[in-house]
């Protein structure tokens, strides 16, 4: 697979009247930061002072003959997703059940499921993809890295099927519950438990 550089959009455009989880506020509810930042052990949010040339956000952020993947371990300190190749042999639509990106033709799985990165709250985006339900959200967690639990915590978003007593979720997943500090809101979201 071959990594694209240059993706040729700001990273850190700043969010006007946030009152938490931009570069230099403190950290939103569930530690959470804006555009890939890391909430710091003071509370506070940080901009990553180094960024691969290829990371995005989302795909409209890569070139044309791109998409967004991941999830990567940027230069050693967090997780955050990057332009690509498509993959070839790739064969799990959006939505369907995965055991890595490896399996999605959108280049992400997270927790069993493939997605594609999203940004801002961007809701429609996810709503658009095709196999998506009218339930799709652009859902932000925030976690630290599986390769290095010591590192603080970075926030990612990407979408989901948001789901309720009302709207179960398919067979094999589970809902589970997401603090949404960014936007302050909480949902549950359709995710595969974890083997143990």
């Amino acid at each position: 697979m071959t990594s694209l550089a240059g993706c040729g959009v700001d990273l850190d455009d700043p969010i006007t009247n946030a009152t938490c989880g931009d570069d230099g506020q403190a950290c939103c509810s569930g530690n959470s930061c804006f555009h890939g930042g890391v909430c710091g052990f003071d509370m506070v949010c940080r901009k990553p002072v180094n960024r691969p040339t290829n990371e995005c956000r989302s795909a409209d952020e890569c070139p044309s003959n791109g998409v967004c993947g991941g999830t990567y371990d940027c230069l050693g300190n967090r997780a955050c997703f990057l332009c690509e190749s498509a993959r070839v042999n790739a064969v799990v639509p959006f939505g369907g059940a995965c055991m890595s990106s490896s399996d999605c033709l959108t280049n992400t799985c997270i927790q069993g499921r493939c997605t594609v990165p999203c940004r801002n709250g961007n809701d429609a985006l996810c709503r658009s993809q095709s196999n998506s339900s009218q339930y799709e959200i652009c859902a932000t967690s925030s976690g630290v890295l599986e390769t290095n639990t010591m590192a603080a915590p970075t926030t990612l978003s990407f979408c989901a099927r948001r789901c309720a007593d009302s709207v179960p979720c398919d067979r094999g997943f589970t809902c589970v519950p997401v603090d949404d500090g960014l936007r302050m809101r909480t949902y549950g979201i359709c995710l595969r438990p974890r083997m143990q």
